[in-house]
């Protein structure tokens, strides 16, 4: 699929190193509790080929979102764009793209998780129909942590 300057297509292993080099300039996504690592990228590619995306620019990965089904519920999880790429409607696009490909799968609902502080990532997914739930919590287990 084309979008003015960019290409949305199925993300590729070859495609990895990009996302990670991508990622790690991205506050939200090294904030994380366990940090990202080539083989459970490549494992949640391998699960999820439909709904994990890239947007590319001159053959340049410029923006991804890894979706995923399990059966039950959709999640997205990484939605990230380069910051000289912002504003262009990538995000929107990858967005919208996930979205159909999971609706397709089956997935009756999507939930993605932000942070408090991400107020501008809030405002981006209310602007597409996503809503805050006040009915839930969200909790974690690490592994590692023997927790």
């Amino acid at each position: 699929m084309k979008q003015g300057e960019f290409i949305i297509r199925p993300a590729r292993e070859g495609d990895i190193p990009a996302m990670l080099a991508l990622w790690s300039g991205i506050k939200e996504i090294q904030s994380a509790s366990v940090p990202d690592n080539p083989e459970q990228v490549k494992r949640f590619l391998e699960l999820n080929p439909t709904g994990f995306l890239v947007a590319c620019r001159a053959g340049r990965l410029v923006g991804t979102i890894m979706g995923g089904y399990n059966g039950w519920r959709g999640a997205i999880y990484h939605l990230s764009v380069d910051e000289s790429c912002r504003g262009q409607g990538i995000a929107k696009q990858l967005m919208q793209s996930c979205l159909k490909a999971l609706r397709q799968l089956g997935a009756p609902r999507v939930d993605l998780t932000t942070y408090d502080y991400n107020t501008r990532a809030q405002g981006f997914y209310e602007a597409l129909g996503f809503y805050e739930r006040d009915d839930i919590k969200n909790y974690s287990y690490l592994y590692e942590a023997g927790k």
